[in-house]
């Protein structure tokens, strides 16, 4: 199968390439950030720019995960968050539309406001910040233009990320020493180990499945998550400080249970996500504490 991953400078884009690479043909796209030189340039902004690459590389199925993600900058500029996450989506569905080619769209707990948690698929989503209304608005984007589609929504994932944006937990783990963190005891998600959104990723693409889909792992709060994540890896918690959502006070506003309810995801693909235990593991190793 010949695979187009958009956004595969990103956190979860790195990864997807890197696991479909060992059984499939992948292409990676980019906006600006190539690390290796081996990614396709590609505005998603730009319809003609995206037919374009569609052309050349015939894919047969897109797996798009490019996106604004970052809630604070999608709040300090909506009308890029809304170009990126919106109309983006919009021309990768288009094109696929066109050329006949399925598509995975990847989305995001955020899409929901947080009131109660354990949200399944039929939950109809209500988020409350920039950055969830963005991609909220895409998966109808993206599922009205290509009835084929799938869309992931993952929970927050831990992992190594990309080199231009480290994600907030090996930001963390190489400042830890240096001072005190703050971390919210009050959020709750369910945390994922990005390799394993890959996976998932996979078996929608090789199982030719549509409709909406969550991954996630164990139900946490960051905190409790992140002292256990110290813990195995042996690092004095001492400058983590448990900080509420309330106190925070951040500018977009951050849902407090965002926690999903994976049970169609694992029963149509089977396949279950790390444990806890399993994901510190291969993080450790990546991280190269030791």
């Amino acid at each position: 199968m010949k695979i187009l991953v958009t956004g595969a400078a990103g956190n979860i884009g790195m990864h997807l390439v890197s696991h479909l690479r060992t059984k499939h043909t992948v292409f990676g796209t980019c906006h600006q950030y190539n690390p290796n030189g081996d990614l396709v340039s590609m505005e998603i902004t730009n319809l003609n720019k995206v037919q374009k690459v569609m052309d050349e590389l015939t894919p047969d199925i897109v797996i798009h995960s490019a996106a604004l993600a970052n809630p604070a900058k999608c709040y300090e500029n909506p009308s890029l968050a809304e170009a990126i996450n919106v109309l983006g989506s919009h021309n990768i569905a288009k094109a696929c539309a066109l050329n006949s080619v399925r598509m995975i769209h990847i989305s995001t707990d955020m899409v929901f406001d947080g009131n109660k948690g354990d949200y399944d698929e039929n939950e109809t989503p209500s988020p409350i910040n920039v950055y969830g209304k963005t991609k909220a608005t895409a998966e109808c984007v993206v599922l009205n233009t290509l009835a084929t589609a799938a869309v992931l929504r993952t929970a927050i994932v831990y992992g190594t990320g990309s080199g231009m944006h480290p994600n907030f937990f090996e930001r963390l783990m190489k400042k830890i020493s240096h001072g005190p963190h703050k971390i919210l005891a009050d959020e709750f998600r369910s945390f994922v180990y990005v390799e394993d959104v890959a996976i998932i990723c996979d078996r929608l693409a090789s199982g030719s499945h549509n409709g909406i889909f969550h991954i996630g792992g164990q139900k946490s709060s960051r905190y409790k998550f992140v002292c256990r994540m110290l813990d195995h890896f042996g690092i004095d918690k001492r400058n983590i400080l448990p900080v509420t959502i309330q106190e925070l006070n951040e500018e977009s506003p951050r849902p407090a249970d965002l926690s999903l309810n994976c049970s169609k995801t694992m029963e149509t693909v089977q396949f279950s996500p790390a444990s806890e235990v399993e994901g510190f593991i291969k993080f450790e190793k990546l991280l190269d504490l030791k």
